[in-house]
């Protein structure tokens, strides 16, 4: 309810996306993010959901969303998940294990002798 009187409509294919007529808001969780044509439009809507008791902690920069790292180059975006796989690797307890590149070189399978 809060939401929609900020404007926001929830789309019918994903849940989690909220459109309103110059913002969009994605949530998975406790983390969401902001789009918009301009910075001014999420700092008014920012403003709209205080006044409406939703409590958005702003950090200023994706760079980092659900561990997937956001670089944006040449009016290109990137998305990598190197410390997500950091954190896997770590987990499994794999830091000294011999890496290989992938993917593994071509070559043809000798006989069996």
């Amino acid at each position: 309810a809060k939401l929609k009187r900020c404007g926001f409509k929830q789309t019918k294919h994903d849940p989690c996306l909220f459109l309103s007529n110059k913002v969009i808001y994605l949530v998975y969780i406790d983390d969401c993010l902001f789009f918009a044509p301009n910075q001014d439009d999420i700092t008014v809507m920012l403003k709209k959901m205080k006044a409406t008791e939703l409590n958005v902690k702003v950090e200023n920069n994706a760079a980092v969303f659900l561990c997937i790292s956001i670089d944006h180059c040449n009016n290109e975006i990137a998305l990598t998940q190197s410390g997500m796989i950091d954190q896997i690797i770590v987990a499994l307890g794999l830091q000294d294990a011999n890496p290989a590149r992938v993917p593994a070189p071509k070559l043809a399978l000798g006989y069996n002798l």
